[in-house]
């Protein structure tokens, strides 16, 4: 299995907000190259459509270090308010969609030295799903609370016991900048 050895970079692109969240630690350009070639060495590495959207992903990343890099050298212009990015991927069964989840996961990793459930999360409505993508169920990491077949409520829903609570919702997406849905179907 091919290992990244990318040792932090202190004099570029790093980048820290005002108060405590450092965002950019290392050298990732060089960091994203060994991992594109890393993953071409794997045995099933991704095909054309499969590199469209981690292409996609990367270049979305690429644009928001660059505007916050751009940001924090000058403070004068206020933060910039991105449109989202919605993306749907679609495909057979056995098509490659869940193996997508997880070089998406190697990339943020290994690339941006992001954590899973901090700057980006995998969900998926089942457990067997959520076990698949090393992700977490919507209800759970949501909070929701349901009914299971008994009648029984599963779950803790997120419940605020005073006005000076600070929601676990708020909590959660923080710092969370991708949120990746397995199997939403209809």
């Amino acid at each position: 299995h091919c290992q990244l050895a990318v040792k932090p970079n202190a004099s570029r692109n790093t980048t820290t907000r005002d108060s405590t969240v450092e965002i950019y630690r290392f050298d990732w350009e060089n960091a994203y190259l060994k991992w594109r070639e890393c993953v071409e060495q794997e045995p099933k590495k991704p095909n054309q459509q499969q590199w469209q959207v981690l292409d996609l992903v990367h270049a979305r990343c690429r644009y928001e270090h660059e505007e916050e890099v751009r940001h924090e050298i000058n403070k004068t212009t206020g933060p910039k308010q991105w449109s989202p990015l919605f993306r749907l991927i679609h495909g057979l069964p056995g098509s490659g969609k869940s193996k997508l989840l997880l070089w998406l996961q190697s990339y943020f990793e290994k690339v941006w030295l992001w954590e899973q459930g901090v700057h980006f999360q995998f969900l998926a409505p089942l457990n067997g799903m959520a076990v698949s993508i090393a992700g977490q169920t919507i209800h759970s990491w949501g909070g929701i609370s349901f009914g299971n077949n008994s009648g029984i409520k599963v779950g803790s829903g997120i419940v605020k016991k005073s006005q000076s609570d600070i929601e676990q919702m708020i909590l959660r997406c923080a710092r969370l900048r991708f949120i990746f849905i397995d199997e939403c179907g209809c």
